[in-house]
């Protein structure tokens, strides 16, 4: 084992932990670039715009981006859009058998997962992030990141695919594969 690997499993100092700091914004990056998908989709949608698939409004559509932002906060002063099954629930409300919905609950596990990476890259010092961490890396590879670091779990080699990718590549791969899929 190299100086450096020794240096990155201690959890890192100089290089090693500026590269994991780096996964980790690049992380929080990719997620909100997700949450951004699915929101505009869902005002776009709402709105009686097409992405490729058809989508049955169950009430009639908003003139406005602003106004169906504001029918999805449902009078809340915030819209969340990083719990899967509460955005799934949404586009329920709103929507026949909508395919952003179905791709939500179809993959609402790995979803769970990547929201809790980012809760604890966001709530570092949260115990309860840090426990929903450790279970979702548990989900995504069977067990825990050394440290419960997010920025390493990253930068870790993610070996249930063939070839073997860092999880931060897993994660832009399958985020990117599904808002291609909604944006159609």
């Amino acid at each position: 084992m190299s100086q450096a690997e020794r240096t990155w499993r201690r959890g890192g100092t100089g290089a090693a932990r500026q590269a994991q700091d780096l996964y980790a914004t690049a992380y929080l990056d990719l997620f909100e670039s997700w949450l951004a998908v699915l929101a505009g989709s869902f005002a776009r949608l709402a709105c009686g715009f097409t992405c490729g698939q058809l989508v049955t409004p169950r009430q009639p559509r908003f003139a406005k981006l602003a106004d169906a932002m504001r029918a999805a906060r449902g009078g809340r002063r915030v819209t969340y859009w990083y719990d899967p099954l509460e955005v799934a629930d949404r586009f329920a409300r709103f929507f026949d058998a909508s395919h952003v919905e179905a791709l939500l609950r179809r993959y609402q596990d790995r979803l769970e997962a990547f929201r809790w990476i980012r809760h604890r890259i966001s709530h570092s010092r949260d115990p309860y992030a840090r426990a929903q961490f450790d279970r979702a890396t548990i989900t995504l590879s069977g067990r825990t990141s050394w440290g419960s670091s997010p920025g390493r779990f990253l930068r870790d080699w993610n070996s249930t695919v063939t070839p073997r990718e860092r999880w931060l590549e897993t994660a832009v791969g399958d985020l990117t594969d599904w808002a291609s899929h909604i944006t159609g």
